[in-house]
């Protein structure tokens, strides 16, 4: 199985998620980021739209 962890601005894209994805190779099966992270628009449609479950990462 292949995660792809993101970190990324509250400016963020889905189309700039997409890329950055695509720049690691794609192929991820599933993405994590921080819990706070994960609510965002960008980030929970860019999931969607990729058919991609979430893991949301706390900070501890």
């Amino acid at each position: 199985m292949i995660v792809a962890g993101f970190g990324f601005r509250a400016a963020a894209t889905g189309d700039s998620l997409r890329s950055a994805l695509a720049k690691a190779g794609g192929g991820a099966e599933m993405i994590a980021a921080p819990a706070d992270k994960c609510a965002a628009p960008a980030f929970r449609a860019f999931a969607q739209a990729e058919a991609l479950s979430v893991i949301a990462v706390s900070p501890a």
